[in-house]
């Protein structure tokens, strides 16, 4: 690679320019080379001061006093996003003419010899005269997760820091950045400089960096290697404000089929396997046998098993293809599963204010799941309980698999299913999972989307004891609600980060966690699905048993058209 050249000391020393005058000395320079290629867990580097802090405050006043934000929020982000400030001169001179100071920025960052600087640290090649920048205003509970940023010939990442001066790890906010999972590395052959590592990130980031003021964070873009995200915002009454931008290659990366958004498209995630389940013999007027009735009441509130209440049920599911029960499970089972649970929250720390260690609660039985770009959860595996081990996480968990074997499992769920839904269910891929508050969330991708359609059945928990509790999980406002939304083509991915349109307009249900509520939802071949990324400020993890079916229909001349759409108990004791 080529040395930086010394001749992009004259931005600095240049009267007019807005850069600190020693960012780009020969001797920063040089150093700054040395700490990008040396950076783990990819290259990356931080300017630090980008400016003389008086320029970078005026800058500051002008966005906070000026740039009107949109809210914007998908599974994979919740912040507010100014226009693209690349153009404003020519679309809104009214406006350029309040930015004077960030507008002399801007033309500073993508002058032809800052260009160069950047082009010489990074490597990078040539970086074109397009300007690609907005700026972003993260406020308590707003969050970015992990994704590579690739798109088109973006080549250079780049996010200035606007934050108060007191900004500390407490506060959140930081950027992360997340290795790649050794298992799933593989060599791309088209990389500039020899083979290109490319693959899948870990659960957790190697590497944090705080969004402190007057600072320009930078790392390359390269397809299945830049993986990164923004750690949730703590911080109430003054937001993680930054510029965020992009230097741009004459042509798009190499490697382009493993950039995360493709992922998303096509990647299908290695699920539980579907075991198949003996066949119940049914009939229209079919009742549900003492036998079967003696395994469900070890388990069920007694009211879903009465007949009116069934026919109650399967009345409203054939109406709008979902409901919730809610108190599901008799007070025994729940309990077994409640108690613990939330008492693990509190070993955890999680009910503490701040965000969680990345490996809090995993075990030996509660492995953390990724990819982090896809999902992160931690789900439990009994056979991984240790002798003695009697923890509050692992008996919450020995709880919801033993609803899931001795229940979900049975011949005699699978009967009362058919009674509810009217579907025959053949098989059943099932897990253990919880989302811990401040870490966990899953996002929607086109790999899950199957030929058939599909029974989902999830039994949730949370911490919902007290009214104002249930109003705060209802809001949404924490996360940790599952969504349904259509997926119409292959575009219509629900991470608007990779582009500049909405998203909104395709939810087809959201689910509310609500504690001992068991959720059916039938969900047919163009439906994704998440749960929202649960925030550091919920009351609880959400613990779940997620189960999924495949199911038969018996041929109906009235298929109607009815969408999922309900989401209303028909039992509430």
């Amino acid at each position: 690679m080529a040395e930086p050249n010394a001749k992009s000391a004259k931005l600095a020393t240049a009267s007019s320019s807005p850069l600190s005058p020693e960012l780009t000395t020969p001797e920063a320079a040089k150093a700054y080379k040395a700490t990008y290629e040396s950076s783990k867990p990819y290259p990356h580097c931080v300017f630090k001061p980008l400016c003389p802090d008086a320029i970078l405050k005026e800058v500051r006043d002008e966005i906070i006093g000026n740039l009107e934000t949109k809210f914007k929020e998908t599974d994979l982000f919740k912040l507010y996003q100014t226009t693209d400030l690349a153009n404003v001169d020519q679309s809104n001179p009214e406006l350029a003419a309040k930015l004077p100071t960030l507008l002399k920025l801007r033309d500073a960052l993508y002058a032809p010899e800052f260009r160069e600087f950047i082009s010489n640290i990074t490597g990078c090649g040539e970086l074109t005269p397009r300007v690609d920048m907005a700026a972003s205003a993260y406020a308590e509970g707003n969050h970015l997760l992990c994704h590579d940023d690739v798109i088109g010939t973006r080549a250079v990442s780049f996010i200035i820091y606007f934050s108060a001066e007191d900004w500390s790890a407490k506060d959140g906010g930081a950027l992360e950045l997340f290795p790649l999972d050794p298992s799933s590395k593989v060599d791309h052959p088209l990389g500039n400089d020899g083979p290109l590592a490319q693959g899948v990130p870990t659960p957790a980031p190697a590497a944090r960096l705080l969004p402190l003021f007057n600072t320009m964070a930078f790392f390359p873009v390269v397809p299945g290697q830049s993986y990164h995200a923004v750690q949730e915002v703590m911080r109430d009454g003054s937001p993680r404000l930054s510029i965020q931008g992009w230097y741009h290659g004459p042509a798009p990366p190499p490697g382009g089929d493993m950039a995360s958004l493709n992922q998303l498209k096509v990647a299908k995630l290695d699920e539980q396997p579907f075991v198949p389940l003996a066949q119940p013999e049914v009939s229209p007027s079919s009742s549900l046998s003492p036998e079967e009735m003696e395994v469900l009441s070890a388990y069920l509130n007694p009211t879903y098993l009465k007949p009116d209440s069934i026919k109650a049920m399967a009345e409203r599911f054939q109406e709008e293809s979902s409901i919730q029960l809610r108190n599901f499970l008799a007070a025994k089972p729940a309990q077994r599963i409640q108690i613990p649970a939330l008492g693990a929250d509190a070993q955890d720390g999680l009910l503490e204010d701040g965000l969680p260690a990345d490996d809090v609660g995993v075990s030996a039985c509660w492995q953390a799941r990724g990819p982090a770009h896809m999902q992160r959860y931690l789900q439990f595996r009994g056979d991984g309980v240790q002798a003695g081990d009697t923890s509050n996480a692992t008996q919450a968990g020995l709880g919801l698999e033993q609803v899931q074997q001795q229940l979900l499992a049975t011949q005699a769920f699978a009967k009362w299913l058919k009674l509810v839904t009217d579907g025959q269910v053949l098989s059943l891929s099932s897990q253990v999972r919880r989302f811990r508050s401040g870490l966990d969330y899953t996002v929607a991708h086109h790999g899950q989307l199957e030929q058939e359609a599909r029974l989902d059945v999830s039994l949730c928990f949370v911490n919902d004891a007290s009214n104002e509790a249930k109003m705060v999980w209802a809001s949404g406002d924490v996360g940790g609600f599952e969504c349904y939304l259509a997926a119409e083509n292959e575009d219509n991915v629900a991470a608007e980060v990779y582009c500049d349109d909405d998203a909104e307009g395709n939810d087809l249900l959201s689910l509310s966690p609500v504690s001992n509520t068991l959720s059916i939802v039938l969900r047919d071949p163009g439906t994704m699905r998440f749960v929202k990324y649960v925030s550091g400020a919920a009351l609880s993890s959400r613990w779940d048993l997620s189960a999924t079916y495949s199911v038969e229909y018996e041929e109906d001349d009235d298929d109607g058209d009815d969408d999922m759409a309900g989401e209303e108990a028909v039992a509430n004791e």
